[in-house]
């Protein structure tokens, strides 16, 4: 792996601790932080906009093996639209030993139901897989920080600020716990949130109202 990706934030959901897909991404140098603000089965690659909800097929439906009539089960069905509303770039990693005729079923109704919404779902069988095809995608899209720099901000570029001084300034924007820790991972400093357009926050994982408050904070109190 190269060397830059080795400091790469990921954000993963703590229903996922102890799980060998944080075992893989610690593997592969990743630097995992455990979040219970993020929705369940996530995981959240800051510096590539991209969150990935790990989801097993048997889960999915109401009873197990779904041989006659394939039910989706509300409460994931929920969470799956819920995550959606959060992420632009969105993937679900469907989950399960092997790809029978059941599961592939599944996959089919899964696919029916959310077809508006353009959710692309990748089938895994373990681990290694799941960690193999986030960290692919994570690669392609992910942007350098240093798009997010603008020149009329060097000065403070060249500062070395904290963690702590940056969680400090972002409390006064009540954001929540969650909401810091993506700001914080996506943006990587506090010049690069200062000067972060909205199109740049958005991709933090954000919602346009939260965005919004940043930009106007920074341009009320930094310019």
């Amino acid at each position: 792996m190269e060397k830059a990706a080795q400091t790469r934030p990921v954000i993963v959901n703590t229903s996922l601790a102890g799980s060998d897909v944080i075992n893989w991404l610690s593997i592969q140098g990743f630097r995992v932080r455990t979040s219970e603000n993020t929705l369940a089965h996530t995981c959240i690659f800051p510096l590539s906009s991209a969150a990935f909800m790990i989801v097993p097929l048997n889960e999915l439906v109401v009873s197990w093996p779904s041989e006659v009539k394939c039910i989706l089960e509300p409460k994931i069905l929920h969470r799956i639209e819920k995550f959606i509303q959060l992420h632009r770039q969105r993937y679900l990693l469907a989950s399960a030993a092997v790809f029978g005729p059941c599961e592939q079923k599944v996959i089919s109704v899964l696919q029916q139901r959310f077809l508006k919404s353009k959710l692309p779902m990748i089938p895994i069988c373990s681990a290694e897989q799941c960690v193999e095809a986030m960290t692919d995608i994570a690669k392609v899209t992910f942007k350098p920080k240093l798009e997010a720099i603008r020149h009329q901000f060097n000065q403070l570029a060249e500062r070395h600020v904290s963690e702590d001084t940056i969680l400090r300034l972002l409390s006064h924007l009540q954001l929540t716990d969650h909401e810091c820790l993506v700001l914080q991972d996506g943006c990587g400093s506090l010049s690069n949130i200062a000067t972060a357009t909205l199109e740049q926050l958005l991709d933090c994982s954000l919602e346009a109202e939260t965005a919004h408050k940043i930009i106007n904070f920074f341009k009320e109190d930094l310019i």
